[in-house]
């Protein structure tokens, strides 16, 4: 998987952290079970629901697990590519991350929040569509 190249020192470090950890675990879940070739791509309202249900995922190990199911994983690769993509536009100065650090009550919530809401966005500008 090749994700595009960005000033990550831009963004906030929780949000930064949680992006590359989200990473690292879909590399690995990835490897121990590789992902087979995608019918279809995942839609806008498909990687809402996975942001959803990344909201509540309660840790590292679970996601994992999730990750190695073959239902998921263009699901979880779609959401890094939101994830990413909403990075590119902090980068770029298009939108600001409004969250302030501290303590979260799961591993991924900084990151699953923000891709909801780009995602509830997208689907209210365009439909269940992409661009």
């Amino acid at each position: 998987m090749v994700v595009p190249a960005l000033d990550t020192e831009s963004l906030p470090p929780f949000y930064r952290a949680q992006c590359e950890k989200y990473l690292s675990l879909l590399l690995l879940a990835l490897k121990s079970a590789p992902m087979p070739p995608i019918p279809i791509e995942p839609l806008p309202n498909d990687v809402l629901s996975f942001a959803k249900e990344l909201l509540n995922c309660p840790s590292t190990d679970a996601l994992i697990t999730r990750m190695q199911q073959s239902s998921e994983k263009a699901r979880a690769r779609a959401f890094l590519m939101a994830a990413v993509s909403l990075a590119f536009d902090v980068e770029k100065g298009n939108v600001a991350i409004k969250v302030s650090a501290g303590s979260f009550p799961t591993p991924f919530y900084v990151l699953a929040t923000l891709v909801i809401e780009r995602m509830q966005l997208t689907l209210n500008q365009r439909g269940n569509r992409w661009g």
